[in-house]
This record gives C-alpha cells, structure tokens and sequence, in this order.
C-alpha cells in the first residue's frame, strides 16, 4: 500500500499539543475518571484483602471485582481511541464515545491478547525481537477503533504502516515516556496533560502513516470484518 512512510517527531507532538489544548477540560476530566476508577478499585481491593471474610470469600469477591474493573477498563480504553480519533478528525469529543464502541469489546480483547503473546515470546528470544514486535504492532487497536477492523486485518494493518519507521517510533515513544516522567515529577499534577497529551500523539501519529487524516470516521453497523 502506497502510503506516506514518514512522521515528524516533534511535528506531531506540537500537534498532539494544540489538539490537547483545543480540549483540555475535557481531556483533563476524562483522565481523572480514569484515574479515579482506577484508584477505586485498588482501594476495593485493599478493603477485602483486610476484611475479616473467609478466604474463599474474599478470593471470591476480589475475582468479581477484578472481573468488573477489567471489563469496564477495557471499554474504557475503546472509548478513549474513539475520543483521540475524533479530536485528531476535527470533531468535538462527547463522554458517551467513552462507551459508543463497547461492540468491539471482544475484538479488541483477543487482539490485544494475541499481542500480548507475540510480544512476551519476542520478548523471550534477546529482547529485542519483543521491542520489535510492540512496536510493529503499536497501533492495532486505533485501527480497529478507527476502521471496524478484524483481529488479523487490524494486526496487518499496523505492521505494514510501521514499516521503515520502527526505529523512529522508538524514539517517539521514549520521548513520551520523559514528557509523562516531567508531568510525573510535577507533583504528579502534570500527567493530567501529558497522559492526554501522549494518547492524542500517538493518533496523529497514526493518522500520518495511514495517510487518513481526511477521510471520515467509519462508524456503519453494516460493516461485516472478518476475524
């Protein structure tokens, strides 16, 4: 596929910046909700591992409770793609994308499964090939959000827009890693920017590759991928 194989690191971070700007409450509230549920359920969790309930009980409770956050975590995560890709698109996020997309639910839990294990078994032959494949892999799930995609066609998809770029990719995520490690040492208050910050970087960056950054959002239920 003919596609422009090429990014500006710092370009697209400015634009990730202007984006996140342009949204900032938003981005900012969303990230606290995310925060927050997180916090929640280790303070559940926390609350039943100093209960006074049997053991089978309480192995029992903290199964549901690990159940409940990893799904609704997981429809999250969707809802937080469709919101990047509206904000990337032009169009002004609403909280219910949060949740628009929990269709895919499936779809993108078993991809992100089946690149868990091409990592970890990456990860296991020198390290390296493991940072190969993350990479290579990096943006299955925006296309599945992005496209409807399948499992295959979205795993595809991703290793053939990372061609040629891989090496700069690393490098882009690195970069990341130290702007979120300043808002990190910004009394912690900073990650409420660069966490939003990142994910909107990495749809432009998205966006890019894919050469997509003017065709519409495909939303159709009629569209019938093939796992």
């Amino acid at each position: 596929m003919n596609n422009q194989k090429t990014f500006s690191i710092t370009g697209s971070i400015k634009e990730a910046w202007g984006l996140t700007m342009d949204h900032l409450l938003f981005l900012v509230g969303v990230t606290v909700l995310v925060m927050a549920f997180s916090i929640a359920g280790q303070v559940l969790q926390g609350v039943v591992d100093k209960s006074m309930l049997s053991d089978e009980t309480a192995f029992l409770v903290l199964a549901i409770i690990f159940l409940v956050t990893f799904v609704i975590s997981t429809v999250i995560k969707i809802g937080i793609l469709r919101i990047m890709l509206r904000i990337t698109h032009g169009e002004k996020p609403e909280w219910g994308d949060l949740v628009r997309d929990r269709k895919l639910f499936f779809r993108y839990l078993f991809a992100s499964i089946l690149v868990g294990i091409i990592v970890m078994i990456g990860f296991l032959l020198l390290i390296i090939p493991g940072i190969i494949f993350a990479l290579a892999l990096s943006f299955f799930g925006v296309h599945i959000v992005d496209k409807n995609a399948g499992i295959t066609e979205s795993l595809k998809r991703s290793w053939e827009l990372t061609k040629g770029v891989r090496l700069k990719l690393l490098s882009f995520f690195i970069l990341l890693g130290l702007i979120n490690l300043l808002g990190l040492l910004a009394l912690g208050i900073g990650l409420l920017i660069t966490i939003p910050l990142s994910m909107v970087a990495q749809v432009v960056v998205y966006r890019k590759l894919s050469s997509s950054e003017m065709l519409p959002l495909q939303n159709s239920p009629s569209i019938q991928p093939a796992i």
